[in-house]
Parts: C-alpha cells; structure tokens; sequence
C-alpha cells in the first residue's frame, strides 16, 4: 500500500554534490554574492540549500532539494515573511534568528547551526503539513565589499506527514 510518506521518501542516490555546488555558486556570482569557502565544503547529499536576506529574513534561493519537499512557490518564499508560511516553537524561532544575527555580524565563516531536531509547520498549507528538520550550516552571506547581506544554511528532512483532514 502506497502511503504519504512512501511518496515523498527522499531519494538520494541523484543528488550530486558537485551539481549542488555548481548552481550555487552560479547563483552567488549571478548577484555578486559569496560565501565562505568552508561552506560549500560542508555540503551533503540531500541538503536542502537556502540563502536568507538579512535583516529582512526573506528567502532569495533554494536549491531543487527545497522545492522537491516544500509546497510553497519560490514567489511565495522570496514575498511572503517567513513567519507567515511557517511555525516552529517560538523557543526554537527565538534560537534561529538569535544564530542567525549572530552568524550574520560577527563571523566570516561557516558554523554548525547548534540547534536540536525540531518540527517546522507549513503553516499556509490546508493540512498543515509537518516537517522534522535537522539543521546543518549556517554561514554569512557577503557581496565583493564583504557587507554582510544575509545567510546561508543547511539543513535536512528527517520525516515528513500531513495532519489528517478533519483537523
């Protein structure tokens, strides 16, 4: 019996690292934008890959791995604050604007995002669709100036379920 979770299990073996880092990095010169060199050596298969502006808090990348798992448009992502399309414990929230505001002032290079598992709730999406996140890298995001501009992170889908209709 096919199930939700069956559908959406997240195949690996077509992740190429080296295509994940190639449009990345064809991104970040397209907007003359970079990262630290240790970030793109801390890439995994099945990252999911974001750029965030700062202090905005606005997407304005996500590599196919997002896309593959979210149910919001890039349009939606790059337009709509994140705190609209998205709930996670006000804690954890509190925790990831702090890192990233940290990671955005006061470093030049990548770092573990030190946060534990967490549930993330599309919160837009009729059947409030919930993910398990395990966060990976975060690092700055600088133009040729080295003015931070926002951040970049990692991060990866541990589970994936929909709340069942009547809720």
């Amino acid at each position: 019996m096919e199930t939700f979770l069956s559908k959406v299990k997240v195949e690996y073996d077509d992740y190429d690292i080296q295509v994940e880092r190639s449009l990345l990095n064809s991104f970040l010169d397209s907007k003359k934008f970079r990262v630290p060199d240790n970030f793109l050596n801390c890439l995994t298969a099945g990252d999911i890959i974001e750029i965030y502006s700062f202090p905005e808090h606005m997407q304005i990348y996500a590599n196919a791995e997002f896309l593959k798992h979210s149910s919001y448009s890039q349009e939606q992502m790059s337009t709509i604050p994140f705190q609209k399309l998205f709930w996670r414990e006000s804690a954890v929230q509190q925790q990831l604007i702090e890192r990233a505001i940290e990671i955005a002032k006061k470093t030049k290079t990548a770092e573990r995002w030190g946060l534990s598992p967490h549930d993330l709730v599309e919160s837009l999406h009729p059947r409030k669709r919930t993910f398990e996140l395990q966060m990976g890298w975060i690092a700055p995001v600088f133009d040729y100036d080295d003015k931070v501009l926002g951040w970049a992170s990692t991060l990866k889908v541990e589970y994936i379920f929909e709340w069942p209709e009547n809720t």
